[in-house]
């Protein structure tokens, strides 16, 4: 069960990752 929180987790942290730099690319441009 630890394994899956781990894996949502770091999927979440990809997507805001991911999320957030298409947003600071747009205020750049």
């Amino acid at each position: 069960m630890s394994k899956f929180i781990v894996t949502m987790l770091g999927a979440t942290v990809i997507w805001v990752v991911s999320y957030w730099g298409k947003i600071d690319i747009k205020l750049q441009d």
